[in-house]
């Protein structure tokens, strides 16, 4: 049986793209995603990663992913606002990647990546030119074993991670001008590397800045199925 968002409501004004495993209405069947508002396109599994459809999650070993092929309407974000809102459990090392459309230390090809670095801090990459232009980790060192509810946001000219609806700070990305990439969103790796040992839970992507009351709201919507 699918699970259905809880009360509140998960935000829907701006909501382009939304992967729940636990949902019908945005993972209708075995081999395919949906985004509610948008469009459904194939994914292809990589190895063997076990997805639990009554929490909703998918599990990587640190040898799987998941590859969604590329969507212009979707992640075509330009200079405009965005927020990635996701959840996750590391059961793992730092050093990898938990959503990205790229293809690892170069502008072409790529556009953002969710990433743990070494400590681990989960963190956002854009690129506009050369190389990974703009980047912002949070300085919450992530536990292994714990749910974690992040968004990685751009507002205005500032580029932000929110873990658990908390920021430490921002980089200034000014009018950058983030490409939408030619390369496929992926889950749990970039390109054959960098590959995340945990959970995922639910991907939503909103073509706009949640608000700090909105971010709570979908913290608390999934607080039942993630605490």
């Amino acid at each position: 049986m699918a699970v259905n968002y809880s009360t509140p409501p998960i935000v829907t004004d701006g909501l382009i793209y939304v992967v729940d495993f636990a949902n019908n209405n945005s993972f209708p069947a075995a081999n395919t995603t949906s985004s509610i508002h948008v469009n459904t396109s194939n994914f292809t599994t990589n190895g063997d990663p076990v997805i639990d459809r009554t929490q909703g999650i998918i599990t990587f070993d640190g040898n799987d992913f998941i590859d969604t092929p590329d969507n212009d309407t979707v992640f075509n974000f330009g200079s405009g606002d965005f927020t990635f809102d996701f959840i996750f459990q590391l059961t793992g090392g730092g050093n990898s990647m938990v959503l990205n459309q790229s293809n690892g230390g170069a502008a072409s090809n790529s556009s953002f990546c969710i990433w743990l670095n070494s400590t681990p801090e989960i963190g956002m990459y854009v690129t506009e030119n050369t190389g990974w232009d703009y980047y912002y980790h949070n300085t919450t060192t992530i536990q292994t074993g714990r749910w974690y509810h992040c968004h990685g946001t751009r507002e205005g000219t500032n580029l932000r991670m929110y873990v658990d609806g908390v920021s430490t700070g921002q980089t200034n990305i000014g009018t950058a001008t983030v490409p939408n990439s030619s390369r496929d969103f992926q889950f749990a790796t970039q390109e054959g590397s960098g590959y995340f040992t945990g959970k995922i839970g639910p991907v939503k992507i909103y073509n706009r800045a949640l608000t700090a009351a909105e971010k709570q709201q979908n913290i608390k919507a999934m607080a039942g199925r993630f605490s």
